[in-house]
């Protein structure tokens, strides 16, 4: 079974022109807050931030870890995407 985040990842790591223009794309996985605290784009947290779960996929990687524990990284070198789906809320909600 394919889920919805793997296929959202497929998309962000082949570019999909459906997502975005290839230039949003790009702004999207690059770091806009260099020199600050962790680094993000346009939406992701670049993996090259100290601390960050994505940091051992390579400076190019990027994700976002959720609220509830799920968590999406990309590496673009090498073409793969890492799905992690937790649920920390259960049974404390």
């Amino acid at each position: 079974m394919v889920t919805r985040q793997a296929r959202m990842a497929r998309a962000w790591l082949d570019r999909d022109p459906a997502l975005l223009p290839e230039g949003l794309l790009v702004e999207a996985t690059r770091s806009h807050t260099a020199g600050l605290e962790e680094e993000r784009g346009l939406g992701w947290q670049i993996a090259s931030t100290d601390g960050s779960p994505g940091a051992p996929l390579g400076a190019d990687a990027y994700g976002h870890t959720g609220f509830t524990g799920a968590s999406l990284f990309c590496r673009p070198d090498g073409g793969r995407a890492y799905v992690l789906l937790t649920n920390r809320l259960h049974p404390d909600a």
